[in-house]
């Protein structure tokens, strides 16, 4: 069925459909094949290589607890971190954290932290859910109030303190005031490597130009950990090669399981054959499960990234059908039948509407044979069918809209969007602020840029920058959010606080500069290699 087609919804009505031009998907059928015999066997032979690195490094994390110089201890867990072997030691990690926590004020009294040490105290911290106060920078300003220039040459210092101000909350103006201080000094100091063509980038400077870029606290952890592997080995005289052989064979051991994932879930899709039955919409098979990939890579999430990638694959084919081919009577049909949730109502919808709602049905009884295999509560199905029946109500309210030449409010988009997404508010943020050029393309009349224009009486210049102050708030808001759910560890599991996190990460690595979910880029392209393709060389 082409999303040209004119459809007959009455004796007496015609309705056009609208169109959209989304590209083909560019990975054809490069993931459908995968040896899990031979990677089996492969994997099996580095478990105990595995075990043996592991215990080395537990060695040193633990007898850095008795440190009296927290700058080692503090080094040691920001690499482990940062190569994404973080949850092999979250025992020892959180044991030397809450060590240095209540000694914290003790040595900071003696003056033993100097920028660097601070800041990277002061994330860590925070990261792991402990209640620093963001007071500890005062001594690093003048007796005029504003930070000492001579910081400036501190590269290092500077650049730890850029990433931990990226972790505050509402009302901690210094480190506001430290974002905008560290970034002027450190374009400045990326200007000069710029410039000088000749020199060869140290690892240092290439921190600096990809922390400008984007600060480790918005970046999504898999791909941080596959690009920090090139950086922390070329430290060579101060890497730990201990830890460095671990990060490489535990991310090449996840990525085979990934890739099986992705196979997996590639010859779901081909069965469903979407793309043959209903060309009017995207075939984001592997998109959307870098969607997921990105929020929960560790290796006991496998079955919730399947199921999750899914959901993704079923509603970004809802969303089209609803953007860029039903007509308001089908898709009002539609909406009822999801009110209603029995096969039944499939002989009331157009045919490619019954092939979307069949492949919904089939996906329902999947999950609940799942949570039954498992001994859950069935409960989680009717939450599932509870937030789809949501998410098609909300894409009923946009095409309705849209149809009466409406302009929503900024309220009623936001809650909108909320729903269709089914993010948080930083993620909503995030999407309605880099939607405006696509938006207008396709055909769909309705963003937040142009609302936001006509509510507020401003150019369109200033709606993006008033729209992006939002999305600043909201990481504060999150950042609150993540801190006070940390307090309450027995109720909420910290896998949840990752999930959080990840979750506005990972939108803001997709939308960032333009939807790389509908139409894969390069850059696009070379994550999902990075995480998918190619393995680390050891």
């Amino acid at each position: 069925m082409s999303t040209s087609q004119v459809s007959q919804v009455s004796d007496n009505t015609r309705e056009i459909r609208r169109t959209a031009e989304f590209p083909p998907s560019i990975w054809g059928d490069r993931f459908i094949n995968y040896d899990s015999e031979q990677t089996e066997i492969h994997n099996a032979s580095q478990s105990q290589e595995i075990e043996e690195l592991k215990e080395q490094v537990r060695k040193e994390l633990l007898a850095a607890v008795n440190n009296s110089l927290p700058k080692p201890q503090l080094d040691l867990i920001d690499a482990i971190e940062r190569l994404g072997a973080g949850y092999h030691f979250e025992t020892e990690i959180q044991q030397v954290l809450q060590h240095l926590y209540n000694t914290y004020n003790v040595i900071d009294a003696q003056d033993q932290y100097d920028l660097h040490t601070s800041a990277l105290c002061f994330r860590l911290l925070r990261q792991h859910g402990h209640h620093i106060s963001c007071d500890i920078f005062n001594k690093f300003k003048d007796n005029k109030g504003n930070f000492k220039e001579s910081l400036a040459s501190d590269v290092s210092g500077m650049l730890s303190f850029y990433e931990a101000a990226h972790v505050g909350m509402h009302g901690e103006d210094i480190l506001d005031e430290a974002i905008e201080f560290t970034t002027i000094h450190l374009q400045s100091y990326s200007s000069v490597v710029t410039i000088d063509h000749d020199h060869l980038r140290n690892p240092q400077e290439e921190k600096v130009i990809h922390a400008l870029r984007r600060p480790l606290h918005k970046r999504v952890p898999r791909i941080e950990a596959r690009r920090y592997i090139s950086i922390y080995q070329d430290h060579e005289l101060s890497h730990n090669q201990a830890l460095l052989k671990l990060a490489k064979i535990d991310f090449n051991l996840l990525q085979s399981l990934h890739k099986k994932e992705i196979s997996q879930l590639c010859r779901w899709a081909k069965d469903l054959d979407f793309t043959g039955k209903l060309p009017f919409a995207r075939d984001r098979m592997v998109e959307g499960y870098f969607w997921i990939l990105g929020m929960v890579p560790d290796l006991q999430y496998s079955l919730a990234r399947i199921i999750i990638a899914k959901a993704i694959h079923i509603l970004t084919i809802i969303d089209d059908t609803y953007d860029a081919c039903g007509t308001l009577e089908e898709l009002a049909l539609f909406a009822e039948a999801f009110e209603r949730w029995d096969a039944s109502c499939m002989d009331q919808l157009p045919e490619y509407m019954q092939i979307i709602y069949k492949s919904i049905l089939d996906f329902s009884e999947e999950i609940e044979e799942e949570i039954s295999n498992k001994g859950w509560s069935s409960y989680r199905v009717d939450y599932a069918k509870e937030i789809m029946k949501k998410v098609v109500r909300a894409s009923l309210d946009e095409t309705k809209w849209i149809n009466d030449k409406r302009i929503p409010t900024m309220e009623e988009y936001l809650q909108a969007g909320l729903v269709i997404a089914g993010l948080g508010t930083i993620t909503t943020l995030l999407l309605v602020t880099l939607d405006y050029t696509f938006e207008q393309k396709r055909g769909h009349d309705i963003s937040s840029v142009e609302i936001y224009m006509k509510q507020s009486g401003v150019s369109e210049q200033e709606a993006y920058e008033e729209l992006q102050e939002l999305v600043n708030n909201a990481w504060k808001d999150v950042n609150k959010e993540c801190l006070r759910l940390a307090d309450d560890r027995a109720e909420l599991p910290k896998p949840m606080l990752k999930f959080i996190l990840n979750y506005p990460r990972t939108i803001y690595l997709i939308y960032e500069k333009e939807d790389y979910f509908t139409r894969v880029g390069t850059e696009m392209q070379a994550y999902v290699e990075s995480l998918l393709i190619d393995p680390v060389p050891i």
